[in-house]
């Protein structure tokens, strides 16, 4: 027996806070906004042809498994650095993910390269002679940076487990003979799949060393590989099978998902937020309504809390006095009465509540919670707050400039959060458009 298959695969995909979130309000509003979307969609896995991409490429896959079988056992007998299906699979994965990212480089003029990841770093390689630059089958490798993670794999894992279509460790769950169906029929993928399979297949029979690698020059010397990932998402075509297959699987057929992404289709870019949202919540009703209400009543608590610590963490701001009157003017917005049927749903944000209900609406005791609570989660994380009062001296350990002016942060009902219309949004277009 394998050690590795005695321990469990961590799961790379699930996002850490770092510095960029100094009040940990990542965790509340991505709750509140996962109610709808049931993790089908993260803040990175906003683009439908890289949904795509990863279907297809594990599409290609359970081809591998199911109808070569004994090239599937060769490769994991074969290449001692597969110890495991989850290494033979993650390895396969970024092998296909970079021989697509360099195939497109290579006919960068009539493909349409936004959003494709791991371009600019394979932009760099293609300055190399292509027999010194390497592909390789080995999930530590990748043309990114920690590929596994960062990823056309790692960004869409997540929310291909909670369509049910795959677990932690890369097994394949859900209907694959209908996803057979759906890439059946839609021509460049049936094509690109086929070719792919054949491709893989090779590799595994003719390839020695620990993993399968490949030359720049030999994918070069592969045409068909190249014109197949062009044709298929050098310029992404959306027909009516994935269509229909997307909307399903990312949960947009009903409720307050549905609702969001009508809206989102129905208004111009650049409204906001909340009107989006409250026009949504309009058209439902019950738990749905509910949902979208719940938002509607927590941004404004949410960022009326962090445009308090953002004026204190202001280097331009060196005195608590001096901004008081700003605090005052937040104070009425940070209001947890209207918030406080939530806190049960996320124990981040009742700790929040507990720091807000001790300053009783006070603006210096606003001030100084805030802090408290700032340090409190940069402590957790093992790390040191920004900030600190000292009497009335505001000292700065990481200063930066509030991103919006008090004024116009009321005036506009300004957001921080975007509760996931920003990836929707991405979605929408790129399941329609025309």
């Amino acid at each position: 027996m394998k050690w590795s298959n005695i321990f469990s695969i961590p799961d790379p995909t699930i996002v850490q806070e770092g510095s960029v979130d100094p009040l940990g309000m990542q965790v509340i509003w991505t709750h509140f906004g996962q109610k709808i979307f049931a993790n089908k969609l993260t803040t990175v896995a906003t683009d439908i042809r890289n949904y795509t991409v990863n279907l297809l490429q594990l599409h290609v896959l359970d081809r591998l498994k199911n109808e070569h079988s004994d090239l599937y056992e060769k490769a994991l007998e074969k290449f001692s650095s597969f110890r495991n299906e989850y290494d033979l699979k993650a390895g396969l994965l970024i092998l296909m993910e970079d021989a697509m990212v360099f195939s497109l480089m290579l006919n960068n003029n009539e493909v349409d390269m936004l959003g494709v990841l791991g371009s600019y770093n394979a932009e760099k390689q293609l300055s190399k002679d292509p027999n010194q630059v390497v592909i390789e089958a080995e999930k530590s490798k990748g043309v990114l940076v920690r590929q596994l993670q960062l990823g056309v794999t790692g960004r869409y894992k997540g929310p291909f487990i909670n369509m049910g279509l795959l677990t932690k460790t890369l097994q394949h769950s859900g209907d694959w003979v209908e996803i057979k169906t759906v890439i059946d029929q839609w021509q460049e993928g049936k094509q690109l799949a086929s070719v792919l399979l054949k491709f893989i297949c090779k590799i595994i029979e003719t390839k020695e060393g620990n993993y399968p690698t490949l030359t720049l020059s030999e994918l070069q010397q592969n045409t068909e590989v190249i014109n197949h990932y062009v044709n298929c998402f050098g310029k992404f075509k959306m027909n009516a099978s994935l269509h229909k297959f997307w909307v399903e699987k990312l949960g947009l057929e009903g409720g307050a998902a549905k609702s969001i992404y009508d809206q989102v289709g129905s208004t111009e870019k650049g409204i906001h937020t909340s009107v989006i949202i409250e026009q949504a919540r309009q058209t439902q009703s019950g738990e749905a309504e509910l949902q979208l209400e719940q938002i509607l009543r927590l941004e404004p608590f949410l960022s009326s809390v962090s445009q308090v610590f953002y004026l204190m963490t202001d280097i331009g701001n060196k005195k608590l006095s001096n901004i008081l009157d700003q605090v005052e003017q937040l104070a009425d917005r940070i209001n947890q009465a209207d918030i406080s049927d939530m806190e049960i749903e996320s124990p981040r944000l009742k700790t929040l509540v507990k720091f807000m209900k001790e300053a009783n609406g006070e603006p210096t005791q606003i001030a100084h919670k805030i802090v408290e609570y700032h340090t409190l989660i940069m402590q957790n994380r093992g790390g040191a707050a920004w900030i600190e009062i000292q009497d009335d001296q505001l000292k700065h350990y990481i200063a930066q400039r509030t991103p919006i002016s008090t004024k116009d942060f009321l005036e506009k009902n300004y957001w921080y959060h975007d509760y996931y219309l920003g990836p929707i949004r991405s979605i929408y277009f790129g399941l329609n458009p025309n």
